[in-house]
């Protein structure tokens, strides 16, 4: 979360209004310049997520299984159990290696070349939740890849919506005002083992509702890779925006 945005992962994009505003005050006549910039990270308005089945052959997909149920528990991040339900692993090298095969597959269905961002493998217990938010575009695109779970767990996606420049919605109620807002036109998908979904995080909310209590022992495992179109590292990274546009006063933005 972050100053202005109450929804997980909305860092950058305060960091990004923030740096309009500093723009404006000492560059004003480059503000259309560096907005204008960024729209490549941006996504067309006509995208729609897109299922897909069985993207890894049966033994990759096996080997993919075997590589989760090795994990020592030791080397899981948990520091999102408390509020998501979930412990993480990041940058294994068998992802990594699938994640690199992906890359093609992913250009072709979003139509524009893409490269690897980073992955990681999502492990959702019984108190597993999502709640609605936009990923930051180091997530512009997603390969969602369910790899085994206790029953299927619904995701829901808006249409694509333009960045908001403040929060559109309500500060007490904001989840429920998004989930409710017809405007944003949600749908839902149900993945099984195997499949996947491509979808553009940054620009489309999504979300869960808590994990189905159907079983003794719930659970989702699932690994989210990302990708950035190619050659924008200069544009995910707002470390980089002072160098990169040559304005010292956007180092240190926050």
């Amino acid at each position: 979360m972050s100053r202005k945005f109450p929804w997980y992962d909305s860092g950058w994009l305060s960091r990004f209004v923030s740096a309009k505003e500093i723009v404006r005050r000492h560059y004003p006549e480059r503000l259309g310049e560096f907005v204008e910039a960024f729209d490549i990270l941006r996504t067309p308005e006509n995208f729609r997520e897109k299922q897909i089945d069985k993207p890894l052959r049966e033994d990759a997909f096996q080997k993919a299984l075997d590589t989760i149920r090795a994990i020592p528990a030791d080397r899981l991040n948990k520091d999102e159990f408390l509020f998501m339900g979930r412990h993480k692993a990041y940058e294994l090298p068998l992802f990594a290696q699938i994640q690199e095969a992906f890359t093609d597959r992913v250009s072709e269905e979003v139509n524009e070349q893409v490269e690897p961002s980073y992955h990681f493998l999502s492990l959702y217990s019984g108190i597993g939740s999502l709640s609605p938010h936009l990923d930051a575009p180091l997530a512009k695109w997603t390969l969602d890849l369910c790899l085994e779970q206790s029953a299927p767990w619904p995701i829901h996606f808006s249409q694509v919506v333009p960045w908001p420049e403040a929060c559109p919605y309500g500060i007490d109620d904001w989840r429920n005002e998004i989930k409710n807002d017809p405007a944003l036109r949600f749908y839902s998908y149900s993945l099984e083992p195997g499949n996947a979904i491509i979808f553009s995080g940054s620009s489309q909310w999504h979300y869960r509702e808590p994990i189905p209590q159907r079983h003794e022992k719930n659970f989702c495992h699932l690994v989210f890779f990302h990708f950035i179109p190619k050659g924008t590292k200069h544009l995910v990274y707002p470390a980089r925006w002072a160098a990169f546009f040559g304005m010292p006063e956007l180092s240190g933005i926050n």
